[in-house]
């Protein structure tokens, strides 16, 4: 007599994919292996459900980033411009002041620009607040 078939907790799998666990991890959630999850009875529906939760947990993920962005996160806005804007790091100290200068912004929009003008004022008060402090 066969073995019954196993049933999963498909919420579970888009749950977990969502967070970019890997097929393994998956697997030893639901207490199986990788190899049962997949066979011919389940794998259609686990790899539809594994790319769904994986693309929606990357949505999030970038949501999130361009939120932190928005906000004036200066690191979040310089890892952003150099993920999809093609910048890189260009510094100069200017040692007389002490001062960062950003290169290359002839690519940005105004509205880049304006975030990029917020967090660089926001940095600015956040060394004087914390020059004030020592």
């Amino acid at each position: 007599m066969a073995r019954p078939h196993k049933t999963f907790d498909w919420e579970l799998v888009e749950r977990l994919a969502m967070i970019q666990c890997t097929k393994e991890e998956i697997a030893q959630a639901l207490g199986t292996s990788r190899p049962t999850l997949e066979n011919r009875r389940n794998k259609k529906k686990f790899n539809e459900l594994y790319e769904k939760g994986k693309q929606v947990g990357r949505m999030s993920l970038r949501r999130t980033q361009f939120k932190k962005a928005e906000d004036g996160n200066v690191g979040m806005l310089v890892w952003l411009g150099k993920q999809y804007l093609g910048q890189a790091d260009k510094r100069e100290v200017d040692e007389k002041s002490e001062r960062t200068v950003i290169g290359e912004t002839s690519g940005l929009s105004k509205s880049e620009l304006e975030v990029l003008r917020k967090a660089a004022r926001h940095e600015l008060s956040e060394r004087s607040r914390t020059a004030s402090d020592n």
